[in-house]
């Protein structure tokens, strides 16, 4: 089944939005979640905006290693998005796994505070896409 460009973009949105929400839900009561579902939430963003600039996302939860794919697509990423998806990253693994961290239950070693700060990236990073696929959406809209 073939499923149109404009519909997998948004199917990626619509995920990225819930998994914003859950972190907002729980980063009170479970930072190291609301860290997790940040940090998943801008994976799903970026693979929004790279589906809608090269037809498809690459197969990796690594936010920098999807930042790199848009530079090597002319996506200008700046500094400040690159930073707050750096920080997500280290989320991926370290918050879902009792032993992880090596030294502490993801559990107790994340508090709301933490939280905070992966929201904020995450709402970054996603500004940032909105963005560019604004963009995107505009040149296909008006061709030279």
């Amino acid at each position: 089944m073939h499923v149109p460009l404009d519909d997998r973009v948004q199917r990626w949105l619509d995920q990225a939005a819930i998994d914003l929400a859950i972190a907002v839900e729980v980063r009170q009561r479970y930072a190291h979640q609301a860290c997790f579902h940040a940090q998943q939430s801008a994976e799903k963003v970026l693979k929004a905006l790279l589906t809608r600039i090269a037809g498809d996302a690459i197969p990796t939860h690594e936010l920098e290693r999807l930042m790199l794919t848009l530079v090597k697509l002319d996506i200008i990423v700046p500094d400040d998005v690159r930073a707050h998806a750096r920080s997500l990253d280290k989320f991926y693994i370290s918050t879902r796994y009792p032993d992880a961290l090596g030294f502490a239950d993801a559990a107790l070693a994340y508090q709301p505070r933490d939280a905070d700060a992966a929201i904020e990236g995450a709402q970054r990073v996603r500004a940032w896409c909105d963005r560019e696929l604004a963009i995107a959406r505009a040149s296909d809209a008006n061709p030279p």
